[in-house]
C-alpha cells in the first residue's frame, strides 16, 4: 500500500467522523510514519498505534488491517476531542498519547511534547498539501489554456 493510498484512507475516515484530515494524517505520521506494519514497544499496532487491550471492538489481528486501524484511530480522535479534559485546539491529543486519566495531571497541554510534535507535523503537512494543490491547479490551468488554444486554432483553420 502506497503512502498516498494510506493518506487517502485516513482522510476518508477523518471526513466521515468530522476530524480535521490534516490532524488525522499528522497523528498517523507521528505514530507510525505511515508504516501499516508498525508495532510499538507495548504492543501498539498499525498506523495509529492502537493498543488492542483498549479496543474491545476489534481483535489485534483485525487492527493490523490499515482500513480498520485508520477507522479506529480516527474514531478515537473524534471521541477524545469531545471527552478529553483538555479540549482547546489540538490539546486533546494529550489524552490520545498519555491516556485520559494521566492527561488530568498535565498542566500545560499545548506544551506537552506529543502535542508539539503533532502540531509541527501538521503545519509541515499543510504547507506541503497546499503547495501540491497549487502545483496541480497551475498544471491544469496550463493544460486548459493549451486545449483552448488548440480549439481556437482548429476554428481558425476552417
Amino acid at each position: 500500500m502506497t503512502t498516498q493510498t494510506v493518506i487517502a484512507l485516513i482522510v476518508m475516515h477523518a471526513k466521515m467522523f468530522g476530524v480535521d484530515p490534516d490532524l488525522a494524517v499528522s497523528v498517523a505520521r507521528v505514530e507510525s510514519s505511515f508504516n501499516i506494519h508498525a508495532v510499538g514497544g507495548v504492543g501498539e499496532v498499525g498506523l495509529f498505534q492502537i493498543r488492542p487491550e483498549f479496543n474491545k471492538e476489534y481483535t489485534k489481528a483485525q487492527l493490523k488491517d490499515p482500513n480498520i486501524n485508520a477507522l479506529v484511530g480516527v474514531k478515537m480522535l473524534a471521541n477524545l476531542k469531545k471527552t478529553c479534559v483538555h479540549n482547546q485546539g489540538i490539546d486533546f491529543l494529550v489524552c490520545y498519547n498519555y491516556g485520559p486519566v494521566n492527561a488530568k495531571k498535565v498542566k500545560n497541554p499545548s506544551k506537552f511534547p506529543y502535542v508539539v510534535k503533532v502540531r509541527k507535523e501538521m503545519d509541515a503537512y499543510k504547507l506541503k498539501r497546499i503547495a501540491q494543490e497549487r502545483m496541480i491547479a497551475a498544471e491544469n490551468k496550463a493544460k486548459n489554456r493549451s486545449l483552448f488554444e488548440e480549439f481556437l486554432d482548429s476554428i481558425n483553420r476552417r
